[in-house]
């Protein structure tokens, strides 16, 4: 079955949109296989194209194509956001799996401290905005467009920090994308407060507080998967809140650490392949736990020995993505500087890890991209 194609108006063959249609235009490849030709281009060239002419550019701005290329190409090697600021200047780069840049994205006028990346979109903390300081100020950043959007100021809450995730709605498709955030010097006292990304810039609303204290916030402490909080309470009890972003409400229960193993460096929670992870880092080697149902399954131990050599033994490793020929995408980051994170493939079949790519003024927060960049 032909794939809906574009329309030709009159003798010129310029595409018009709708559906599949043949143009004989002396010489010129008929349009509709053109349309067929660009399907199956992968989205970074696909954006260059659009200068072709006006007819390809057209084409290739049209939210239809772009819904069909991104089904067409679901199967894709990951791409991979990773915030680069040195100050003054701040960019969000979009790194494919060889580590070459398939896209650039000014954050000006913010030059942003920290990054959460989810799905497609961006939630930057930005300390500095044309040279003054706003204390926790948020933007959202859609890498696919550049649009930025600024949310409601928490200066008076300085000691916040954020969770950032997109709801599930109750039917089982994609809900709106939420902020939660916590103020451990408030507890008790202060809920949780939340913020619903909808175009507006929205109000804070309060929050229930978790069914435990939880002490921990920095990255790899927590991760959105499905529509769902996991919140790693603190080292000792290495318990998991469970927080539901369309509900709004805390799990009554916590979730136990799968397994503690001698010689533990760190230990953190990741999303793979739309599942949670449980990371546990030791001397040499790292073991990743999926959580299915109630439980958990041990998935692999991986030999991290080359990695730590190269950022040191203290190491911070994350699981990014299992690709189709079972390589694991790792990002690591010496956690004294953490300016400096690196990109690795780690090859099950051989047990080889690969450096892929070295970043320089980074800033913590790398995640999976899933947006459309012909969008």
């Amino acid at each position: 079955m032909a794939s809906q194609g574009p329309e030709i108006s009159g003798g010129n063959g310029e595409i018009t949109g709708g559906s599949s249609a043949v143009s004989n235009d002396d010489g010129v490849l008929p349009q509709d296989a053109i349309y067929e030709i660009l399907l199956r281009v992968p989205a970074r060239p696909l954006c260059r194209f659009r200068a072709v002419c006006q007819s390809w550019h057209s084409l290739l701005t049209d939210p239809q194509f772009a819904a069909i290329h991104a089904a067409r190409h679901c199967g894709e090697p990951p791409l991979f956001a990773v915030c680069v600021a040195d100050g003054t200047h701040g960019e969000i780069r979009i790194l494919d799996t060889s580590g070459r840049t398939v896209k650039r994205v000014n954050t000006a006028p913010a030059s942003p401290c920290r990054m959460l990346p989810h799905l497609d979109l961006v939630l930057l903390r930005v300390d500095t905005i044309r040279g003054s300081v706003k204390p926790r100020s948020l933007t959202v950043v859609d890498p696919a467009t550049g649009s930025i959007s600024f949310l409601p100021s928490k200066d008076k809450h300085a000691q916040h920090s954020f969770v950032f995730g997109r709801a599930v709605s109750s039917t089982g498709g994609h809900g709106e994308y939420k902020v939660l955030s916590f103020d451990a010097c408030a507890y008790p006292n202060e809920p949780c407060k939340i913020l619903t990304i909808d175009g507006s810039r929205g109000t804070w609303r309060a929050a229930p507080w978790p069914p435990a204290r939880i002490k921990l916030f920095w990255n790899g402490t927590w991760v959105v998967s499905n529509g769902i909080v996991y919140h790693l309470v603190d080292y000792v009890s290495c318990q998991i809140a469970i927080f539901d972003l369309e509900a709004e409400q805390w799990r009554p229960y916590l979730v136990e650490w799968p397994e503690r193993v001698p010689n533990i460096i760190e230990i953190s929670l990741a999303e793979v392949n739309e599942r949670v992870v449980a990371v546990t880092t030791a001397v040499l080697t790292m073991d990743i736990w999926m959580l299915m149902g109630s439980g958990w399954l041990k998935q692999c131990r991986l030999d991290i020995s080359s990695i730590q050599r190269y950022h040191g033994q203290s190491t911070v490793v994350t699981p990014l993505s299992v690709m189709k020929d079972v390589r694991v995408a790792l990002w690591a980051y010496d956690p004294y500087n953490i300016s400096t994170g690196s990109l690795w493939t780690y090859d099950r079949t051989n047990e080889t890890c690969t450096h892929v790519v070295t970043i320089h003024n980074c800033r913590v927060g790398v995640g999976v991209y899933t947006g459309n960049l012909l969008r």
